[in-house]
């Protein structure tokens, strides 16, 4: 009994054992098989997880792109006001001696080595800029300090007593295309760098001369009698160089001697022609500078404008800053044309008067032409001129053309914003405001404009 009980628990033990054995070859495969389930789903799944998460993006992007959209109608096209600016009550003066002035100014990273001069000619006194870069602050504030500029906040570069410089640096990689280039937004983002009760402002390649800042300061008393009294400072060009149609560090050197500084170099310049008045292919752009009194006028004397030439004038000003008086740039005006203009014709309708300073004046270096002059320069074909300036090579459109297609052209388009920005404005300041007159003698401006002949009656 006990060996029949031992073998029984033998053959029991050893079914045991195959039963573990088919047991665990089973658990395997179930569990290979499950393995093998779930792997096989993943692969189903993650594409469809990719393309879930890439719908969800386009989504997100679609709904950012309304939204944006959405913001963009609500957001005015054109403003009164410039918001960066302090309130006027917060930048109040008390006498005449609180008025001061900052330079300010805008600029790309390749125009930079201009400010070594303007920090040499106008220091000690204060600057602003904007710079579109695609370099870090850091970088750009490097190089001006290698320029002999000195940088608010950083150490001093320890050359002579140059301007003290605000630099604003405008991310380019953020804009699109350098011929699109921003300049009202920078100019705007410089003026939001100024502390000074006024401002006096000059694009980069229009150099100042030494004495500036002094001209402006001894016009302190009417600035002070007169908040909404705006100074005109007359702009002169160098004539390039025949042996210089490039930027080079050749044409450099052979240009920036030339630039005058001082009252003496400028006449000098103008009895040698090396000098002429700005811009002689544009006479609306400053026609309204009287220069022959300017050359007679006497120091410390201000001579007021009876009147306005044109609505293309653009002079450069030495202006008020505060929220309430100073118009801002439009930066709905992006490129070449018509973005200083309609900022003149803002400061005007806003009841400003505009006064010439003695003394002070600018001067226009020679550089290449930019690629946002040359977008402004394309035109429909038939109305190109052959033998005429670059800049100017283009006719006016006359009915007979019909419509070549000008809102396919950044000039017809810019001339249309125009036409929005002169109905804006006619709208949100009353006629009365202003406190200067065109002259009856005044250029019929828009005759020169690219627009829809359907929408502009009596082209000629």
């Amino acid at each position: 009994m006990h060996q029949r009980k031992t073998h029984t628990d033998g053959l029991s033990a050893g079914g045991s054992s195959k039963n573990d054995r088919t047991s665990r070859v089973g658990r395997r495969r179930r569990k290979a098989g499950t393995k093998g389930t779930a792997v096989r789903a993943e692969k189903l799944l993650l594409p469809g997880l990719v393309i879930l998460l890439l719908l969800a993006a386009q989504w997100i992007r679609v709904l950012f792109q309304i939204g944006t959209a959405r913001r963009s109608e609500r957001a005015p096209l054109f403003r009164l006001e410039s918001e960066d600016a302090p309130r006027c009550s917060e930048a109040a003066w008390d006498s005449p001696r609180d008025i001061d002035f900052t330079l300010v100014t805008q600029l790309s990273d390749d125009r930079l080595w201009m400010m070594g001069e303007h920090c040499d000619r106008h220091g000690p006194h204060p600057v602003s800029i904007a710079v579109y870069s695609n370099k870090t602050r850091g970088d750009v504030v490097g190089e001006l300090t290698a320029l002999g500029c000195s940088v608010a906040g950083e150490s001093p570069s320890g050359r002579g007593n140059p301007a003290v410089v605000s630099v604003a640096v405008l991310d380019a990689s953020n804009h699109g295309a350098w011929n699109d280039y921003p300049v009202n937004e920078l100019r705007n983002l410089a003026f939001s760098g100024v502390t000074t009760t006024h401002v006096v402002y000059a694009d980069v390649d229009f150099w100042p001369g030494d004495k500036l800042y002094e001209s402006l300061v001894a016009a302190r008393e009417e600035l002070w009698h007169d908040p909404k009294l705006a100074l005109v400072v007359p702009a002169f060009q160098l004539n390039r160089a025949k042996d210089c149609q490039d930027e080079t560090v050749e044409c450099r050197e052979e240009h920036a001697p030339l630039m005058p500084r001082s009252l003496d170099q400028l006449n000098e310049g103008m009895n040698k022609k090396t000098i002429t008045v700005f811009d002689p292919y544009n006479g609306g752009g400053h026609g309204s500078t009287d220069y022959h009194r300017w050359f007679k006028q006497g120091h410390r004397v201000l001579y007021e404008l009876p009147c306005l030439k044109s609505h293309r004038y653009e002079p450069f000003l030495a202006i008020r800053y505060c929220r309430e008086l100073t118009p801002p740039f439009q930066s709905a005006f992006s490129g070449y044309g018509k973005n200083k203009m309609t900022w003149t014709m803002q400061v005007v309708a806003s009841g400003f008067r505009l006064a010439q300073v003695a003394g002070a004046f600018l001067v226009h270096y020679p550089h290449a032409i930019s690629k946002s002059r040359q977008r402004w320069n394309e035109a429909p074909p038939e109305l190109k001129q052959a033998g005429k300036n670059n800049n100017y090579n283009v006719r006016r459109p006359r009915k007979s053309d019909g419509d070549p297609g000008f809102g396919d052209y950044h000039r017809g388009r810019v001339d249309d914003l125009y036409l929005r920005f002169k109905e804006w404005l006619a709208e949100a300041i009353p006629e009365e405001t202003a406190r200067m007159e065109m002259c009856r003698t005044a250029q019929d401006d828009d005759s020169k404009l690219w627009v829809d002949p359907r929408r502009k009656k009596g082209w000629k």
